[in-house]
């Protein structure tokens, strides 16, 4: 009877295994899909060749705390290869609590171009800043970028250009992480470089998934025409223009793949700023209703609980039951995993000239599965903060 019930016992646990890795299989054969249309998608992504530039532009800022990095971007700004006569920089103070405001005061005095707006009391938040910006802006294209970024001296020129395109409406522009030489940096250039590049392929399909407020380009003219209620529905003041101008023109966003045209930024410098920035990315998600956008998301979040679960069985396997038939199992399932990563990151990071950081590819893609399998569902519960201010 016993030798019947432990029988039964191996016959089911052999069934669920082989049921999980049918299923893995299939799961990573649409990742592999996907990836495979990205890499076609990014190659065909070609920069423009116009060199025509008759557009003014606003540079929107929106600023809170950052008087350890406003003078560095100022001075960005200011060394545009751009006419002055056509260019506005607007920074929108937000409350900030330190030496933020004395310095942007400062600035504004010695830059005719610089403009300083302190928002009003009842007013708080990026997305309200830069509406406020925008509002007071007189550029027929706006760009935004963060405080504490950095830009080339043609960045403006490599952007507007784009523009002499009536059907370019939105811009997403790819962003990088400021070189760093320790482990911790370079997983998080690693994570954004391969979060730049997808969305990168993504737009290239018309089917827009992500960018970063750090590194985008509108018209004033269609901004504007957001009304108050559509606003008020956004929850990011990047992600939620994104799909506003995705649902309201056909084919209208642009990626730049363009060297001239990327804006470089600081890594976070601790595990709680780290962990804070990505809930609160992760929080904002539950209320974009793009089914594509769903559907991509939850994919590779599969992906990444089944990784996961893989490398954990593995760990187990070696240690307590030595069954190397069943490693197997998982050892194929992380081996497929990670070549379809390395098959996409592969020529693609040369763009950015950072291919060194493939061979860090394996105990990255480890440590990411780790925290995206256990910070997705945290981001949901754990109340949100940002700059001292509760989300």
């Amino acid at each position: 009877m016993i030798f019947i019930v432990y029988l039964n016992f191996q016959i089911l646990i052999k069934f669920v295994l082989t049921t999980f890795f049918m299923i893995s299989i299939i799961i990573l054969f649409i990742y592999f899909v996907l990836f495979y249309v990205y890499i076609r998608s990014w190659n065909k992504i070609n920069s423009l060749e116009i060199k025509r530039y008759t557009k003014s532009v606003s540079v929107i800022i929106a600023c809170r705390n950052e008087d350890q990095n406003i003078l560095k971007l100022i001075s960005c700004l200011k060394k545009q290869n751009f006419d002055k006569k056509k260019l506005e920089l607007i920074f929108i103070n937000d409350h900030s609590e330190d030496k933020t405001l004395e310095l942007l005061e400062k600035s504004q005095k010695n830059c005719s171009y610089l403009e300083v707006i302190n928002l009003k009391d009842s007013i708080t938040g990026k997305k309200n800043a830069i509406r406020e910006g925008i509002k007071a802006a007189a550029g027929d294209i706006i760009l935004c970028t963060d405080a504490d970024c950095e830009m080339g001296e043609r960045w403006i020129e490599t952007i507007i250009k784009y523009f002499e395109d009536p059907n370019c409406r939105f811009i997403s522009a790819p962003v990088m992480l400021n070189e760093e030489n320790n482990l911790f940096s370079k997983y998080q250039q690693l994570e954004l470089l391969s979060l730049v590049l997808t969305s990168a392929a993504a737009i290239g399909l018309n089917k827009p998934t992500l960018c970063n407020g750090a590194n985008i380009a509108f018209r004033r003219k269609d901004y504007l025409k957001i009304n108050q209620k559509d606003f008020e529905k956004f929850t990011t003041d990047d992600l939620s223009l994104l799909h506003y101008f995705k649902d309201k023109f056909k084919n209208c966003i642009f990626f730049i793949k363009d060297i001239e045209a990327i804006v470089s930024t600081d890594k976070h410098e601790s595990l709680e700023s780290y962990f804070s920035q990505k809930m609160r990315w992760i929080s904002s998600s539950r209320y974009f209703t793009d089914s594509h956008t769903i559907l991509i998301s939850l994919l590779v979040y599969l992906v990444n609980i089944i990784f996961f679960y893989s490398v954990l069985q593995i760990i187990y396997s070696f240690i307590f039951v030595l069954d190397l038939f069943t490693s197997s199992y998982y050892l194929l399932i992380i081996a497929i995993k990670v070549f379809i990563d390395f098959l996409f990151l592969n020529t693609r990071l040369d763009f950015f000239n950072k291919e060194n950081l493939l061979k860090y590819l394996f105990p990255f893609a480890v440590i990411h599965s780790i925290i995206t399998v256990v910070i997705v569902p945290l981001s949901f519960i754990i109340p949100l903060q940002w700059k001292g201010r509760k989300l």
